[in-house]
């Protein structure tokens, strides 16, 4: 599960507020139309429980909870985080689930380690805006994810839906195999 939480969807009886415990992040995921998971309430009204890991719970609590009040006020919809169970449940229409579930992808992605030759590539490249030289900006358009390249280790960040950081890896393995690295002795004439 490369998306940082999986996916429960737990009815609740008006009397009663008892939640099931959280799946093991690592555990698959529920299938992901538009709306798998979420389970019908009131007036038009769905709700879906999602197991965060910890990375996921600590970027939500962060912050006096910005990003909550974020994905709260695009999407419409009303979230309950609770700590202790690790989980946050999220109250709205099917479609303003569904936006904040991928937003909630956005915010934990996998770490890839990529080559020294790559890396290099990668920040020499990063500030351009021309998709045909730059290459993250080419690989976070064709991907929809966004890609975060590590300062201080060999190493990116894919943030975005599962299928786009798979993508986006898949793109970061062929740049690393079009990069070469070579050593090249230079002279003091040459200085």
């Amino acid at each position: 599960n490369t998306s940082g939480f999986a996916t429960l969807c737990v009815e609740v009886e008006p009397s009663t507020a008892a939640m099931a415990p959280a799946p093991n992040p690592r555990a698959s995921e529920a299938p992901r139309g538009p709306s798998a998971g979420i389970s019908a309430g009131a007036a038009g009204q769905g709700m879906l429980d999602i197991a965060l890991d910890d990375e996921l719970l600590v970027a939500l609590c962060r912050r006096s909870r910005r990003r909550l009040r974020e994905i709260q006020s695009s999407c419409q919809v009303q979230l309950r985080l609770d700590r202790a169970r690790s989980t946050l449940r999220v109250l709205g229409s099917a479609s303003s689930i569904q936006a904040a579930r991928l937003q909630l992808d956005s915010l934990s992605g996998p770490r890839k380690a990529v080559s020294a030759a790559a890396w290099a590539e990668l920040m020499r490249t990063r500030s351009l805006q021309d998709p045909e030289q730059a290459i993250v900006v080419r690989i976070q358009e064709e991907t929809g994810c966004r890609v975060h390249i590590e300062r201080t280790t060999r190493e990116v960040r894919l943030f975005g839906p599962s299928k786009g950081a798979s993508d986006a890896a898949r793109r970061l393995d062929e740049l690393a195999a079009a990069c070469g690295e070579q050593a090249v002795e230079v002279g003091r004439a040459d200085i």
